[in-house]
C-alpha cells in the first residue's frame, strides 16, 4: 500500500511537471503569436506614417509655391502718409501717385487689394499693393526712378 501511495505521489508530481511544461509551451506560443501580430501591425502603421509624411511634405511644397506665386504680384510702397479715411480714398491716393508721379497707367481694375501693413502707431505704415498682373508690377517698378 505504501508503494502504491508512493507511486501515486510520483505520478502526481510528474503530472504537475508535465502540466507546467505544457502550460509554459502554450504560454510561449501565445506570446510569440501576439508579438508577431503586434509587430505586423506596427510595421503597417509605420509605413502609413511615412506615406503621410511624404504627402505632407509634398503639400507643404505646393503651398509654399502657391504662396510665392501670390506674393509675386505684391508691391510694398513706403512713405505714403496715412490721410485716407476708407479704402476708396487709399485707392485714389495710390492711383494719383502711380499715374501722375510715376507716369504709368494704372486703373482701379488693375488693383486687386490695397492695405496698410502693421499696427497703427505714430509712424507711417507701408502699403501693400496687390496687382492683377505681374506685367503691371514690372511696369511700375521700371518707372520708380520717376518719383
Amino acid at each position: 500500500m505504501s508503494e502504491l501511495m508512493e507511486m501515486l505521489k510520483t505520478l502526481r508530481t510528474q503530472i504537475k511537471e508535465d502540466n507546467k511544461e505544457t502550460l509554459q509551451i502554450v504560454e510561449e506560443n501565445i506570446t510569440e503569436k501576439i508579438n508577431k501580430n503586434v509587430d505586423e501591425k506596427f510595421c503597417k502603421m509605420e509605413l502609413e506614417i511615412n506615406n503621410i509624411r511624404i504627402i505632407q511634405d509634398e503639400q507643404q511644397k505646393r503651398l509654399d509655391n502657391f504662396d510665392k506665386i501670390l506674393r509675386q504680384r505684391n508691391l510694398i510702397l513706403f512713405g505714403i502718409t496715412e490721410e485716407e479715411r476708407n479704402y476708396s480714398d487709399l485707392e485714389d491716393i495710390v492711383l494719383q501717385i502711380i499715374n501722375i508721379k510715376m507716369q504709368t497707367e494704372l486703373d482701379r481694375k488693375d488693383i486687386e487689394f490695397i492695405g496698410r501693413v502693421g499696427k497703427k502707431n505714430s509712424k507711417t505704415r507701408p502699403l501693400r499693393l496687390t496687382l492683377t498682373t505681374l506685367g503691371k508690377k514690372i511696369s511700375i517698378l521700371q518707372q520708380k526712378k520717376n518719383t
